[in-house]
């Protein structure tokens, strides 16, 4: 008999459903795929209809169906900050009781109105927990001890988590509370960047490349309390705590200057331009040198250098290249989706363990499944010509990448994360300078100091690439930057981002298309690919035929490359 385990993630950033059948997972969707809002964050109903649809969930078939997070506790813990200084943090105390009747708290009704369940079939689980399983289902070994880092905003009221992994129990070794967080301090500056808060953070650590950490000092005196035991923000410099709206406060505007906006990042020589990248370096720089003494802080205490990082910072690859360099991990472990979206994914394994113990389900870290019915079908043909069948199409697509040509890919599963991994990605050679830049900014219109990333066959990382041991497992899902060497400098040099790292996507015989792939275009002379996210910046990436239309008409792509083979657009 079939049994359904569902985790959900919502009301805060990328609801995400996550569904296992029996030991696996079968299907991972957010809800922007279905709903086309970028980052959507109200209760995943669309996503959920279409599971159900999909695979005609019955359900007498649900075992379980485990939210992410404790709603109350994750509630009550800003709730109480807000009070203990109610006349200066009205605004957050009044969305705060708002929230009590459109947030979290409504889960449970806002699932009873797709299903029939029995509330003893809905679970919750911790919010820092869901990361940390999330994450440890990508570890190489679960059998070893791990240590766990699990850095965000804020979930059930603990900005910071660090577990201990042995046999099988997770032990807290220490909780950083609300409102101390690295997470919010990195989303503060983001938005005083002038990017949006939960999608512009990668924006930020591009941008810090191109500026030196002139403020770092004063950061770490000024802005940041951290002692090798505590981890405190100076209220002062914040916002997020009084106002729903803006994070950053007076004073640091008067400190740092007026906040960025888009125009101001149009030209790299602008002195303002320099301004900005020195500001975003300087907190790129404090993030990345506190994360990594607090992991060797924790490996010198338990003695365990195995370590998961989790969380929605995890996102930040280059932070995750300094651990991986300089924390003395031995295996440094970072899941292809760190964030919220990623937790729906560790409250099913909750689940999952309900019913199993401590185990986890087999591994994949592309997921999510096709929804291609037979109407689908007939819109492939109705919107794009057929070029070639499937069957041998590597040398095809090898050849029109050697004329200049973006493909589009729309084959296989959907990628688990933010990052497109070849399932769902625009794919072009690594080597044409004027295509990567012509796609990053006119087609996809990304901002200049955005860099694009290369993909490469496994055997050939080290001939470009100094491999680091303890992460590279990490990179078929791109989980972390690593340093070029200077052929890739020399004949890569778009692949290759202003401080010397790419963050790489390696390929090796198991997927077979890019595999073929790859040797046919080594033939050619191009090791490495540029492969990017099958989308218009700002927008989702593609869910369904009619979205790569769209999409390619707004980019003026030509080809589409599918599991049934070449098309062009019409």
């Amino acid at each position: 008999m079939k049994k359904y385990i569902i985790g959900i993630s919502s009301y805060y950033h990328e609801s995400t459903v996550c569904i296992i059948l029996n030991d696996a997972i079968l299907d991972f969707v957010k809800e922007e795929e279905v709903t086309r809002v970028k980052g959507d964050n109200k209760f995943p109903r669309h996503a959920l209809e279409k599971i159900v649809n999909k695979y005609q969930i019955l359900e007498s078939e649900i075992y379980a169906v485990v939210f992410y997070e404790k709603p109350f506790l994750s509630w009550a813990s800003v709730t109480h900050h807000a009070l203990s200084r109610p006349f200066h943090r009205w605004k957050i105390v009044l969305n705060q009781f708002q929230k009590f009747w459109t947030g979290s708290l409504s889960f449970s009704s806002d699932l009873l109105r797709i299903f029939n369940l029995s509330k003893d079939k809905i679970f919750y689980c911790p919010h820092h927990l869901s990361h940390a399983l999330n994450g440890l289902y990508f570890s190489k070994n679960k059998s070893k001890k791990y240590l766990i880092f699990v850095f965000d905003g804020v979930g059930d009221g603990e900005s910071l988590s660090i577990y201990r992994k042995e046999d099988q129990n997770i032990i807290t070794e220490k909780k950083y509370k609300y409102p101390n967080s690295l997470g919010l301090l990195y989303s503060t500056v983001t938005q005083y960047l002038g990017f949006n808060i939960n999608s512009g953070e990668s924006k930020v650590m591009g941008l810090a490349s191109y500026g030196a950490p002139i403020h770092a000092k004063l950061i770490m005196r000024e802005i940041i309390n951290y002692n090798k035991e505590d981890l405190n923000l100076n209220d002062d410099w914040f916002a997020f705590s009084s106002n729903p709206e803006i994070s950053y406060s007076k004073k640091f505007i008067e400190q740092f200057g007026e906040p960025g906006k888009s125009s101001d990042y149009n030209n790299l020589n602008d002195k303002n331009f320099e301004r900005l990248a020195n500001i975003a370096s300087s907190f790129q720089h404090v993030l990345e040198n506190i994360i990594t003494e607090i992991i060797i802080k924790f490996i010198n205490k338990t003695g365990i250098k195995n370590i998961v990082f989790s969380g929605g910072v995890g996102l930040n690859s280059k932070a995750m290249q300094e651990i991986s360099e300089n924390s003395g991990a031995e295996e440094l472990t970072v899941p292809a989706s760190p964030g919220d979206s990623g937790s729906a994914a560790g409250a099913a394994i909750y689940g999952y363990m309900l019913k199993n113990g401590f185990k986890f389900p087999k591994f994949s870290y592309l997921p999510g499944a096709k929804f291609i019915d037979s109407n689908n079908k007939n819109l492939l043909k109705e919107l794009f010509s057929k070029v070639s069948d499937r069957n041998n199409a590597e040398k095809k697509i090898a050849n029109l990448i050697l004329k200049g040509n973006v493909i589009a890919t729309f084959i296989g599963n959907r990628e688990f994360g933010p990052r497109a991994l070849g399932s769902r990605s625009l794919l072009c050679a690594g080597n044409q300078s004027a295509v990567i830049e012509n796609l990053n900014i006119n087609l996809k219109k990304r901002e200049l100091f955005r860099p694009l990333a290369p993909m490469i066959r496994d055997d050939l990382l080290d001939k470009y690439f100094y491999k680091i041991d303890n992460s590279v497992h990490n990179l078929y899902w791109m989980g972390l930057t690593m340093r070029a060497r200077q052929i890739t400098k020399d004949k890569y040099p778009k692949a290759v981002h202003i401080d010397g790292t790419s963050r790489v996507q390696i390929i090796n015989k198991n997927n077979i298309f890019y595999h073929k792939l790859f040797l046919e275009v080594e033939k050619l002379k191009i090791d490495i690919l540029i492969n990017t996210s099958f989308n218009v910046a700002g927008d989702p990436m593609v869910f369904d035929y009619v979205d790569c239309y769209t999409n390619m008409k707004r980019m003026d792509l030509k080809y589409l490359f599918t599991d049934d083979g070449i098309f062009e657009i019409r």
